[in-house]
């Protein structure tokens, strides 16, 4: 879903990544329209939103400039001409100010029915979407003038009813100090000075309370020439007889926590934990699926999300652990066990919707992948039970409706400049794990200039994947990061033993890759071993190629192995979509390779396709009439294929082919500079010629 924010500065999300928007002015634009949720906007009322009561004469012109820039951005369909004036076509809860009042909404309509939990969540979701001030980044245009202040008073409002929820829920103590400070900024609404005398009082601090009460009367008069309120002297005078109607709440009984403990903290995810956090408190989603490669630590972030999340539910967090389970006919009853949940005079899916009907609960299921064909039980519960929450992980998304897919990513390896500094070194997320771990083997290990540097090369060979940094750190007793790093370059059997207390999969790094591999098809199988011979990316012309399949069938096996986690999208270069593996998953590949029945036909044909693209392109620009830069970009991005072909041909003493290659390429390696990895490759292959060959 495409976003639209305008509760903090104006930001649009495609895809999850900002568009740029241009100028403040042309940003005043977009905002006047997303102020009126669609509706059409006259040119005047455009013209007063950017250039206030005195516009110059040039106004008219300059705002189709302005709308010309917005469709360029945001795409020509979103800004529609209407009459004189324009609107902005958006989706149902695309813009952040709908979804902050529709949560509103519905936590005063469960305040009103007494369900204080239900209105805290909401109103809670509701201010996670503020950002800073609203139209921050437009306080000095008109639009930001006139319409920030009534922005900035609806989120108030919403802070007055997050108390009101709070003080239901008998949070009155820990509510005064958060009190005394939004009083600090708004020492005039009166609503947050009758919450706090209130708060005062429920924590047994009558006199406090009534002191409270007059420095509020005595501010209003001194300053506003104003009286309270009635409420606030009826609180008073409520206060002063001890009337029944302000005792305290039944404290609300503990959350059902059942989480299990890791016996290690988790490194980094802070972002991640956050954003998984935010999306099943918004109101908007209530399942959310972890999807991600063996090892990105997909169930580690589910239980630190359930950890966030568990208090600001009344019912708590369950997790259910699914990976020895191999029928999909077992989810429900695995499900319906972890919450002791017993099949009586109805069916155990039945029983299992009436206990969860009514409870605000979050279920973490971990490890579906292997249960697909099960899945809809999921959706079930959820259509049953309108308060539960799920969050599931698995190496490929369920497709089951209302499912939200978080991609985790791996951490972020340190790049070459983080490599020079120890500091630096030491603040990156995936130096932390393998130091965090390493010590636990080899207690007196530390992070040096000297080992800085391989230790920087681990986790980049491993591309910041935490089990494959977990699994090297454990060998650090036996083997120093300079050997580490240079075993890793050679072969992934270095990573050879796991703790014995973790499941199978995850004891080495191959068999955290076998866990998927063998969920494929044969032909899948067969399909990935041959993508094993592709470098550095590739089109869906070079899959079909290397794997000897039609462009339709590879495209359908690329999706499926994407799904899976095994493959990677690289997004669309000049319209043509490129494809990528991990470097762990892309060494697994090649050897599931060399290990096939024809290791060598799938290189062949990866020399065949890339001498042909090299020759053709050659042809194209020496025949000169074209732009050269396109043709030598598309080289350039299969840069790493065409080493990997000379490689191959040259291994092959394949002299003839090996130099037609390079001949193709002189023309690239001279122009984009590459003149002595061109030498050195047309030696090579001259090195090779024989006197009988033409």
């Amino acid at each position: 879903m495409n976003e639209f924010r305008i509760l903090g500065p104006v930001e649009v999300l495609v895809e999850g990544r900002p568009v740029g928007l241009g100028a403040p002015k042309q940003r005043a634009v977009l905002a006047k329209l997303l102020l009126e949720r669609g509706a059409a906007v006259s040119r005047d009322q455009l013209v007063a939103a950017v250039w206030g009561d005195g516009p110059p004469e040039s106004a008219a012109a300059a705002l189709q400039v302005y709308v010309h820039g917005l469709r360029r951005a945001l795409g020509a369909e979103r800004i529609e001409r209407h009459g004189s004036g324009y609107r902005v076509r958006l989706a149902e809860g695309e813009l952040d100010l709908d979804r902050f009042e529709g949560l509103i909404a519905r936590a005063e309509r469960a305040l009103a029915a007494g369900d204080a939990d239900d209105a805290a969540a909401d109103v809670q979701a509701a201010l996670e979407l503020w950002r800073g001030p609203a139209l921050a980044d437009l306080a000095d245009e008109p639009v930001g003038a006139a319409e920030a202040g009534p922005l900035e008073d609806s989120r108030l409002r919403a802070l007055e009813l997050r108390n009101e929820a709070r003080l239901a829920l008998g949070e009155h103590s820990a509510l005064v100090g958060e009190l005394e400070r939004l009083i600090a900024d708004e020492p005039y609404r009166e609503r947050l000075r009758e919450q706090y005398v209130l708060a005062l009082y429920r924590s047994g601090r009558q006199k406090e309370a009534l002191e409270a009460y007059h420095v509020a009367r005595r501010m209003l008069a001194d300053e506003l020439g104003l009286e309270p309120g009635k409420e606030l002297r009826e609180l008073e005078r409520a206060i002063l007889r001890q009337d029944a109607s302000l005792a305290s709440p039944e404290p609300r009984r503990p959350a059902t926590r059942r989480l299990p403990a890791p016996a290690t903290p988790l490194i980094g995810r802070r972002l991640e934990v956050a954003a998984v956090a935010a999306l099943l408190r918004s109101g908007e989603v209530r399942f959310v699926t972890l999807t991600g490669s063996g090892g990105t630590g997909k169930t580690r972030l589910a239980i630190a999300a359930a950890e966030e999340l568990s208090p600001q539910l009344r019912d708590g967090a369950v997790f259910v652990d699914l990976s020895p389970v191999r029928d999909p006919a077992l989810i429900v009853p695995t499900v319906a066990q972890t919450l002791g949940v017993r099949e009586g005079g109805v069916s155990l899916a039945d029983a299992l919707a009436d206990y969860l009907r009514e409870r605000r609960i979050l279920l973490v299921l971990d490890n579906l992948e292997q249960l697909l064909d099960g899945v809809t039980a999921i959706s079930a519960l959820l259509a049953a039970a309108p308060r539960l929450l799920v969050l599931a992980t698995s190496r490929e998304p369920l497709r089951l409706y209302g499912e939200h897919r978080y991609v985790v990513p791996p951490l972020t390896a340190p790049g070459p400049d983080e490599a020079r500094s120890v500091d630096a070194l030491a603040a990156n997320d995936a130096v932390q794990l393998f130091l965090t771990r390493a010590r636990a083997v080899a207690p007196g290990f530390s992070l040096t200039e000297a080992n800085g540097p391989p230790v920087a090369e681990i986790c980049r060979r491993l591309d910041g994947l935490p089990l494959a940094i977990e699994l090297a750190a454990a060998r650090t007793d036996v083997l120093p990061p300079v050997a580490m790093a240079h075993e890793l370059g050679a072969s992934l059997d270095v990573l050879t033993e796991g703790a014995r207390d973790l499941p199978p999969r995850h004891q080495t790094l191959r068999a955290t890759i076998d866990w998927s591999h063998e969920l494929l098809a044969e032909p899948e199988q067969a399909f990935f071993a041959r993508l094993g011979v592709l470098a550095g990316g590739w089109t869906l012309a070079a899959a079909a190629a290397v794997c000897d399949e039609s462009r339709g069938a590879s495209k359908t096996t690329l999706a499926s192995l994407i799904a899976k986690n095994l493959v990677r999208s690289e997004g669309d270069w000049d319209g043509e979509p490129r494809y990528a593996m991990l470097e762990t998953i892309g060494e697994y590949s090649r050897e599931r390779l060399r290990a096939s029945s024809a290791p060598e036909e799938p290189a062949r044909r990866h020399a065949d396709f890339f001498l042909e693209l090299a020759a053709e392109v050659d042809r194209t620009v020496r025949a000169g009439g074209v732009d050269p830069v396109p043709l030598l970009d598309r080289i350039e991005r299969e840069h790493d294929n065409l080493r990997a072909a000379l490689d191959h041909l040259h291994g092959q003493e394949d002299v003839s082919r090996e130099l037609r290659l390079a001949s193709a390429l002189q023309y690239f390696w001279v122009v984009r500079g590459y003149h002595s990895e061109g030498r050195a490759r047309l030696d090579q292959a001259l090195s090779r010629e024989r006197p009988d060959d033409p």
